[in-house]
C-alpha cells in the first residue's frame, strides 16, 4: 500500500490540510492555494489603499484651497488698507466711504444691474468718480481699484489709468501736478453716469 502524505498549513488566517499519496501533488496544491489566498488579500487591500490615498489627497487639496482663499482675503484687505492710507495722504475719498455711498444710494438696484454687473470698465470707473464728486472729493486710480474690488468687479489701477487715458478724459477733470494722477468727475461725466444708471448707453 502506497504511503499517504498529510500536510497541515496555515496561510494568513486560514488553516489548510491536504492529504494525498503524491507529495508533488500536495506541494502544487498548497502553492496554488497560497497564491490564490494571497492574491485575494492583495486585491482587497488595494482598493482600501487607493481610498485612503484619495482621502488624503482630498484633505490636502481642501487645505490648499483654504490657504489660497485666506491669502486672497489678506491681499484684498491689504489693498483696501493701502488704498485708504493713500487716499488720506492724497486728500482723496477713502474707498470704504465710496463703496458705502454707492450701496446706500436709492438707485442701488439699477446701479448693480446696469453698471456693476456689466463687463464694460468705463461705466464702473465713472461711477466711482461720480459718487466721489457728490461728496466733493477726487480719486486716484488705486482708490478706484480698491472700490471696484469691494463692489465685486475689481479693475486694476493700471487698467483704470489706461481707460481714463483712452476713453475717460472727456468725462473727468484731472490734476496731474502731483506724483499721483488724481481726477474728479466733470459735468459731462455726471450726466453720463445718470444715463448709465437709467440703463441707457453713453
Amino acid at each position: 500500500m502506497a504511503d499517504v502524505y498529510r500536510v497541515r498549513s496555515r496561510i494568513g488566517n486560514i488553516e489548510i490540510e491536504v492529504e494525498s499519496s503524491s507529495k508533488r501533488f500536495i506541494d502544487r496544491k498548497l502553492a496554488a492555494l497560497r497564491a490564490e489566498i494571497e492574491g485575494k488579500a492583495t486585491t482587497t487591500a488595494a482598493p482600501k489603499k487607493a481610498a485612503k490615498a484619495a482621502k488624503k489627497a482630498g484633505r490636502k487639496a481642501s487645505k490648499k484651497k483654504a490657504a489660497k482663499k485666506k491669502t486672497a482675503k489678506k491681499a484684498a484687505a491689504t489693498s483696501a488698507a493701502s488704498a485708504g492710507a493713500s487716499a488720506a495722504s492724497n486728500g482723496t475719498m477713502a474707498p470704504s466711504q465710496l463703496v458705502s455711498a454707492i450701496k446706500k444710494d436709492a438707485r442701488w438696484g439699477q446701479i448693480k444691474k446696469n453698471i456693476i454687473d456689466k463687463s464694460s470698465q468705463l461705466p464702473r470707473i465713472l461711477l466711482c468718480y461720480y459718487f466721489a464728486g457728490k461728496a466733493g472729493q477726487s480719486l486716484a486710480a488705486s482708490d478706484v481699484e480698491a472700490a471696484t474690488a469691494a463692489l465685486g468687479s475689481r479693475i486694476a489701477a493700471t487698467n483704470v489709468a489706461k481707460v481714463i487715458r483712452q476713453r475717460g478724459k472727456q468725462y473727468l477733470v484731472g490734476d496731474t501736478g502731483g506724483a499721483v494722477n488724481i481726477h474728479s468727475i466733470g459735468k459731462r461725466g455726471a450726466s453720463a453716469v445718470d444715463t448709465l444708471i437709467a440703463g441707457d448707453r453713453i
